[in-house]
């Protein structure tokens, strides 16, 4: 039995744990820490549900040691990679959009998860219930899978809860423009207290180009993209961009052939930037499209903050 069949085959067993009577309740608090944490936390929890099926599997091995490097260790990262990770995704829990845990630089230090591991996760209480719940595993291997059926049980009746029952507008033609934009607004700049408020744009953008697909003309026979990533680089998530339209030659529609990236808060922030220019605009006489030059030319510098949008529309006379 592989990693990803003993996950699920412990994911099926840990819809009731009723029958689990072994874990003091000091460490089934310590799995509620990370169960509470963990859409913030995702790191933490990857690589513990990663150790937990390794202790499963191989009972003699100190998962404290979850690198090659280390003395009498594995290579829990890889085992995360081709395992783990695909599997929390395909069950439907949280999983890493990059990966593995293990490219969290508070978890990735060559150091084993000792008591005293200097690793700087940003909660203290999620860090030492994560290092008390892998001392505790390695002093008693046989809890492994007990330990993890009852962090997947919080995490199960954790997504149960965050479940909201949304209403379909039973007439749609009656909402207004600005009571749209205004619910859009407001939907944007609330503070929910999770990571991911910049995806929420994104998704507004994208279900509006899933309408202009259908009606616009202009986007007859092209092809808007799924929606990869969002906060993994373009490289693991195999994008472009933000949105992407695809014309019939499978090339990129939108914007002179470009993509659509949509930045959050870009007005208080120099998150945005010129990666260079694609012939969309014209340099002057002489200027480099690849030069850092170039890439100064629109907004005075590389990185920038917007502090005002213009849209301009061109006239044909017909």
């Amino acid at each position: 039995m592989n990693h990803q069949e003993k996950l699920k085959n412990i994911y099926n067993l840990s819809s009731s744990i009723n029958d689990i009577s072994d874990i003091p309740q000091q460490y089934q608090d310590y799995l509620t820490t990370i169960a509470d944490n963990v859409y913030n936390l995702r790191g933490v929890y990857t690589v513990l549900v990663t150790l937990l099926v390794h202790k499963t599997l191989f009972p003699k091995q100190d998962i404290r040691y979850h690198q090659e490097n280390l003395q009498g260790g594995f290579a829990a990262r890889s085992f995360d990679i081709q395992f783990i990770t695909p599997t929390l995704k395909e069950l439907g829990l949280p999983f890493m959009l990059a990966g593995t845990g293990w490219l969290t630089r508070s978890l990735e230090q060559p150091y084993p998860y000792t008591l005293d591991y200097q690793g700087k996760i940003r909660n203290k209480k999620v860090k030492s219930a994560f290092l008390e719940i892998v001392d505790y595993v390695e002093k008693y291997p046989k809890c492994s899978q007990n330990i993890l059926r009852i962090l997947l049980n919080k995490i199960i009746n954790l997504q149960k809860r965050n479940i909201i029952q949304i209403n379909k507008i039973s007439d749609p033609d009656t909402l207004s423009i600005s009571n749209i934009l205004s619910a859009l607004e407001e939907h944007f700049l609330k503070k929910y207290g999770l990571s991911g408020g910049s995806k929420l744009p994104v998704l507004a953008i994208y279900a509006v180009y899933q309408s202009l697909i259908h009606e616009v003309k202009r986007y007859e026979n092209k092809i808007l993209k799924e929606l990869r990533s969002h906060t993994a680089s373009d490289l693991p998530s195999q994008s472009s961009g933000d949105i992407e339209i695809l014309d019939e030659n499978n090339q990129l529609f939108e914007f002179g052939g470009a993509v659509l990236y949509i930045k959050n808060n870009c007005n208080t922030n120099n998150s945005v930037y010129n990666p260079g220019n694609n012939g969309y605009y014209e340099l002057p006489e002489g200027m480099d499209k690849d030069s850092e030059e170039s890439k100064c030319y629109l907004a005075g510098s590389k990185y920038f903050k917007v502090v005002e949008l213009e849209v301009y529309a061109i006239e044909r006379n017909i």
